[in-house]
């Protein structure tokens, strides 16, 4: 039995998607799929337009076996410790093959840069730093630091899944793992492009904002698998569709009733960062303006989302420190399954280090209490107070 592993947001899943898991699955003969996915708030910092629930089964509904949720102490955070939670959990789940969307599609190029980064010469993190000082965004500095280390342009990475892949690869290299990965190239559409083409494959961010803008599922039916466009319907009518706008005055009310030094505890929240949020946050009429008032050459459009995600959950420096996120994922959550997903569950749940939860446990560690409370914030999020989700009711979702 061969294990393919991916790592996912799904938000949503697309024809895209859709080519990543054909091709992956043929090019590495697994038996069996298991996607690591985020949960309730994505890696930009962003809420899912769907909840994970629904994210599961239009995995499950394309041909994923086995989902695995990323908690969100990962799921939110850079690129490095996204990285580092998702194939933590895909090691210790004994996945063979590993496959990931790249722009540059080399899977060389960019396993020698997680090697540099591994050993990182004393230059080489002094030509980052120096980057980083001038203001570049971390990508645009490796990037810069690359050519002036090694002399040639050929080593140019800037691309989101680029800069991804290097820290899947570089820390499957410090997990000292088996897995073997392997890289696809990203189709048609680049990871930013916030408008649809002709192709019948487009970004998420293309689809997501078409579909916002226009409220029209027909208008983006061409970029989706008909299981997606039936499961967004479906949320779409239960006024279920969430997004940042929902969280604003709530954001409003907790940025002005405390006070600076009470911001500062945040997570992420940088020296200066906490004044210009106050004073922005009580002169905005939506969530998007207010992104551009606090988006600068420092602050990065992610960088602001994130901060301001860890802001609503209350998330200090300290509760982050108490959970201790380098030493990894402290369990494995499962979200859904197939009958193939089943099988290999039970093949391997004797052998495994970190405990299975199907159920939320009486006791829980710091890190899933994190999660459960992410997950009650998103709800808040949603208008009908009919469909809201408990997460202590939602069993993992058995895919016939």
């Amino acid at each position: 039995m061969s294990t393919l592993g991916i790592i996912v947001e799904y938000n949503p899943f697309h024809n895209g998607h859709l080519h990543h898991l054909d091709e992956a699955k043929k090019i590495t003969n697994a038996t069996t799929t298991i996607a690591v996915m985020s949960g309730s708030f994505l890696q930009r910092g962003e809420p899912a337009l769907v909840d994970k629930w629904t994210r599961t089964k239009m995995a499950l509904a394309n041909g994923v076996d086995l989902v695995i949720e990323l908690p969100i102490i990962y799921s939110t955070q850079s690129a490095d410790w996204f990285a580092f939670g998702s194939t933590f959990l895909l090691n210790s789940l004994f996945v063979d093959n590993f496959v990931f969307g790249s722009e540059t599609n080399s899977l060389k190029l960019l396993d020698q840069v997680a090697d540099l980064l591994l050993n990182e010469p004393l230059k080489f993190r002094n030509y980052i730093k120096e980057e980083l000082s001038l203001g570049h965004s971390y990508p645009k500095a490796l990037s810069l630091s690359l050519i002036k280390h090694l002399g040639s342009k050929e080593y140019t990475v800037s691309k989101p899944n680029d800069i991804l892949g290097i820290q899947y690869l570089l820390n499957l290299k410090r997990l000292k793992s088996p897995i073997i990965a392997q890289t696809i190239q990203r189709k048609n559409a680049e990871y930013h492009d916030n408008a649809l083409n002709k192709s019948s494959i487009a970004s998420a961010t293309a689809i997501r904002s078409t579909f916002l803008k226009e409220k029209n599922l027909q208008k983006i039916s061409t970029v989706i698998p008909e299981s997606t466009l039936a499961l967004l319907d479906q949320e779409f009518k239960q006024n279920r569709i969430n997004l940042w706008e929902n969280y604003l005055h709530t954001l409003q009310i907790i940025g002005l009733s405390n006070d600076k030094s009470q911001l500062q505890k945040i997570h992420g929240m940088v020296e200066g960062l906490e004044s210009r949020i106050q004073e922005k946050l009580l002169n905005c009429r939506s969530f998007f303006q207010l992104l551009e008032l606090l988006i600068t050459k420092r602050y990065t459009s992610a960088k602001i989302q994130r901060t301001l995600l860890y802001l609503l959950l209350n998330l200090t420096k300290e509760k982050v420190e108490k959970i201790n996120p380098a030493n990894g994922p402290q369990y494995i959550r499962i979200l859904g399954f197939n009958e193939l997903g089943r099988e290999y569950l039970n093949k391997i749940k004797h052998q495994l280090d970190l405990p299975l939860i199907t159920k939320i446990p009486r006791d829980k560690p710091a890190m899933l209490e994190l999660d459960l409370k992410a997950a009650a914030i998103y709800e808040l999020g949603f208008k009908e107070p009919a469909f809201i989700k408990e997460e202590y009711k939602q069993a993992p979702i058995y895919w016939r």
